[in-house]
């Protein structure tokens, strides 16, 4: 298996970043990544004389939207709030869920917003921001369980 880089690139056509590791597709290891040579990177002279590299080749969060992230955030906050009045930690799910509890929670968050799409919207479990929260997060919880190769049993 590759060495997995310290980290990943955003590939989104908004950042236009270039990645310098990309996941390979085998099917056989999903979590396993492939070096693609970087570039040096040429150096930046600001008018104080201060000198920094460039961007070329570093990922960018700003393909990332405040406004979302906010949304998401907050949709994070209130699941911490458990039935019983305690407060799980913000980060509790990254201990490890089975893939398939992500994948059957995200799939019925999918038919929310299908329903909210398709004009059936009185029919859909949620409102539309909710489950798009919970698409996200269990996309993510997926994507950690298959970049740590852990498949946790439940």
């Amino acid at each position: 298996m590759t060495a997995k880089p310290d980290h990943r690139e955003c590939i989104c056509s908004v950042c236009e970043s270039r990645t310098e590791a990309l996941p390979q597709t085998s099917g056989k290891n999903e979590a396993e990544f492939v070096a693609i040579p970087a570039f040096p990177s040429p150096i930046r002279t600001f008018p104080t004389g201060a000198t920094r590299d460039t961007l070329q080749g570093k990922v960018s969060y700003r393909c990332l939207h405040p406004l979302v992230l906010k949304r998401y955030a907050a949709f994070m906050h209130e699941k911490r709030h458990l039935p019983d009045g305690t407060l799980r930690d913000p980060d509790n799910w990254t201990k490890g869920m089975p893939r398939l509890v992500y994948l059957d929670s995200l799939l019925r968050h999918v038919e929310s917003i299908r329903l909210h799409l398709e004009g059936h919207g009185a029919s859909a479990a949620e409102p539309p921001l909710p489950a798009l929260c919970a698409i996200i997060f269990n996309a993510m919880g997926l994507m950690l369980e298959i970049l740590l190769e852990r498949d946790v049993q439940g």
